[in-house]
């Protein structure tokens, strides 16, 4: 018995290093299920954050307004609305409708220490949430970052 437990160690401790390098797309449906089971959901999750977080930076400094949002928010709602009447572009990522929302959420939290949405980026820099956006507007700080 106790040399079966060894052999899975060692099996447990080899997948990690051969997958751990490899891309979540890059595996197959079957290589996946293999690997869920094998290294476990925070092997797969470490994976997949990794994504999640450079997707996000990737998107922050690429746009000069970006808004992260849920569709059913009411304070997400809000800050759309006041963005939308003060005719600004932005880039909006509904996280509820995305498959992988949950990882970017999390890698936006990692990135600006705001757990919640709406979470707002102007010019590469974190603006905050409905309150600190509805804030910035009324003290003209957000017209001021906007024409940065």
């Amino acid at each position: 018995m106790k040399f079966a437990r060894t052999l899975i160690t060692l099996s447990l401790a080899t997948a990690v290093q051969i997958f751990a390098p490899v891309s979540r797309s890059a595996l197959s449906s079957s290589s996946s299920a293999v690997i869920g089971s094998v290294v476990g959901r925070q092997g797969v999750r470490t994976l997949m954050a990794a994504s999640a977080m450079d997707f996000a930076k990737t998107e922050i400094e690429n746009n000069k307004v970006v808004v992260f949002s849920k569709s059913f928010c009411p304070f997400c709602k809000k800050t759309k609305a006041l963005l939308n009447q003060k005719e600004v572009e932005y880039k909006l990522f509904e996280l509820n409708e995305m498959d992988d929302g949950a990882d970017i959420q999390e890698a936006l939290s990692e990135i600006s220490g705001q757990k919640t949405v709406p979470n707002v980026f102007i010019n590469g820099k974190h603006l905050g949430g409905n309150s600190e956006t509805q804030e910035a507007n009324s003290s003209g700080k957000l017209d001021e970052l906007l024409a940065a």
